[in-house]
Formats: structure tokens, C-alpha cells, sequence
């Protein structure tokens, strides 16, 4: 099953990264956003012997007006039923949305995402899979952990690679070393 729900689990996430901030913006107008969101809870109910209604969006209609959702409730159950699929399937898994809070993303009204960003979101997944999928010393441990915890500070790819040679001083390993730690 596991299976079966994992490109659905990551298609969620792949939403939850591109969805409106509800600082910035109160409704989604655009219907195709929440159809999609609707389609993937219909290939859970389909490919599972669950009912995933209760995540389904509430459609709000304005005498007049458009048909709209709230960016809150969209993210509020967006994120709800990520963290659920998570917990009865990856929980084994690095938690998602673990280093959101660090993560800077710049969004223009089309949804652009930096990146620069995109570059340290992805190191930090490769530094997630290090760490929870192969044996490590002690120190190169310690110096995955230190970057990691880091990198919600780290505004560009300059300071990546700084903080990259920093922590790896720090934890006493070469170059050497640390590419073979990161797999380059």
C-alpha cells in the first residue's frame, strides 16, 4: 500500500510547496487548484480502504461571485492530510515540512519559487537521506546534523558552501571526506 500512496503523498507535498501564503492572499479563485487537490483525495479513496472525504475542500458561493476557497482551509487540510498520510505510512521517514520553518520562498502572483532556495531545499532532502539511510561515523554524523540544523540561515548558495567548509572544519574532516559523505 505504501507503495500505491507515495506518488500521491509526494504530489501533496509538491502542492503544499506552491500553495498561496494566506497572508498574501484570502481566496483561491482558480478552480483547477482545488479540482486537482480533489482528484488526488479520490485516488486515495480508490487505491485505499479509507474514506478521505473529510479532507475535501468546502467550495464557498457569493451570490454574484465567482466560486472561491479559502487559502487558510486550503492549507489547513492540505497540511492535515500530509501529516496523516505520513503517520500511518512514512513515519519511518523524515518528517515533511521539518525545515519549512528556515526556508525562505519568495512568491511573486505566479507562484515562482528562487533558486536558490529550491538548491538548499534539496540539500537539505539529501542531507535527510544521508542520515537516515546509511551507516555514518560518529563525525561525519555530527557534521550532516550541524549543516542541517543550519541551513535555515543560509540565504544563498555562497553561504551554503561556506557553511558546508565551516561545519566540516569544525567536525575535522577534508574535502576529501566530505564529498564522500555527500556522494559527489
Amino acid at each position: 500500500m505504501k507503495d500505491k500512496v507515495r506518488p500521491i503523498y509526494e504530489a501533496l507535498k509538491g502542492l503544499m510547496s506552491s500553495a498561496p501564503l494566506p497572508e498574501k492572499v484570502g481566496y483561491i479563485l482558480e478552480q483547477s487548484t482545488w479540482n486537482q487537490y480533489h482528484k488526488f483525495i479520490e485516488r486515495l479513496n480508490n487505491d485505499t480502504d479509507e474514506n478521505f472525504d473529510d479532507y475535501k475542500l468546502q467550495v464557498l458561493l457569493d451570490q454574484g461571485y465567482d466560486p472561491k476557497i479559502s487559502v487558510q482551509e486550503y492549507r489547513s487540510q492540505l497540511s492535515s492530510l500530509i501529516m496523516y498520510l505520513y503517520g500511518k505510512y512514512y513515519s519511518g521517514e523524515s518528517q515533511p515540512f521539518s525545515g519549512q520553518p528556515g526556508v525562505l520562498i519568495q512568491q511573486s502572483q505566479n507562484q515562482n519559487v528562487d533558486l536558490q532556495v529550491i538548491i538548499v531545499s534539496q540539500f537539505q532532502d539529501l542531507i535527510d537521506k544521508k542520515l537516515y539511510g546509511e551507516k555514518l561515523e560518529e563525525k561525519e554524523k555530527t557534521f550532516l546534523e550541524n549543516v542541517k540544523a543550519s541551513l535555515p540561515t543560509v540565504k544563498n548558495i555562497v553561504e551554503l558552501i561556506q557553511l558546508i567548509f565551516t561545519m566540516a572544519k569544525s567536525s575535522g574532516l577534508d574535502l576529501s571526506q566530505v564529498t564522500k559523505i555527500l556522494g559527489l
